[in-house]
């Protein structure tokens, strides 16, 4: 799934774009086409456990859970801070059973952040803008629903981000698309924190919350995947320029502050 993805030898860059799915890179259907399988409300050929039901075969839902063509949050906030599903790794991890496709192979010291304590190691962010919190508190209060996502094949879902001790500032298992420049005219296209270094550790006099950047690890190249499932890879200057017609924000921010701890 994602570990074939964020090889960056195997990424297309923008310029070779194929319009579809990368060959030989999405080999798991659920990520090629439907990621999280959001259509057929699974909600995942790895991810089916976040409907709150086990994903033996035969099973059926909990009565009153209907997640149909809706994406799944990065943190759920309504789970308590000792639950390690309260991140979305820890949630997919039992369906993937591989550590390593969650984090960058170019990362040093790569780890896998199993639950909210280590919720800083991760090195591939998953966007804050799906983030879940009934209150309102430290995120939405309703998932997402795939239909709102005017342009999904511009719309990033994942992308590299920087890993490192939760105590430190870093959030690695997220990144937040709300903390960097905003876009006067389109609002969708306000960007992340984003360079080719370390930002967490460059303005580590930001608080958490107000960092969470995107991280350009590949030679100033940042790899994504998008809501329809297809990868890409950007420069830093691409992004910051916002001319590429990125979606970071797809979705309004309800409040000035909702992008969590």
């Amino acid at each position: 799934m994602l570990a074939s993805l964020w090889d960056p030898s195997r990424i297309l860059p923008i310029t070779q774009r194929t319009g579809g799915v990368v060959p030989e890179v999405l080999n798991r259907p659920a990520i090629g086409c439907d990621p999280f399988g959001i259509r057929s409300g699974e909600w995942g050929y790895s991810c089916s456990d976040l409907l709150g039901r086990p994903p033996a075969s035969g099973s059926s839902p909990q009565q009153g859970h209907s997640h149909e063509n809706t994406l799944p949050p990065s943190a759920d906030y309504g789970l308590p801070s000792g639950d390690p599903k309260r991140i979305w790794t820890a949630k997919v991890l039992p369906y993937v059973q591989s550590r390593e496709v969650f984090s960058c192979p170019t990362q040093p010291g790569r780890a896998f952040p199993t639950n909210w304590n280590v919720r800083g190691l991760g090195s591939i962010g998953y966007t804050t803008a799906t983030a879940y919190d009934a209150t309102g508190v430290e995120g939405f209060t309703t998932h997402l629903r795939l239909e709102t996502l005017v342009s999904p094949s511009q719309s990033p879902l994942f992308a590299d981000t920087p890993g490192g001790p939760t105590s430190e500032k870093y959030r690695g298992f997220t990144f937040d698309p709300y903390n960097g420049n905003d876009n006067a005219v389109d609002p969708r296209l306000g960007t992340p924190l984003i360079a080719a270094t370390d930002l967490t550790r460059g303005m580590s006099q930001l608080s958490a919350s107000a960092l969470k950047p995107v991280y350009a690890r590949h030679g100033g190249r940042v790899n994504l995947i998008h809501a329809d499932g297809h990868a890409e890879s950007f420069t830093v200057r691409t992004i910051i320029d916002q001319t590429a017609g990125l979606q970071w924000r797809f979705r309004p921010q309800p409040r000035a502050s909702v992008a969590g701890l």
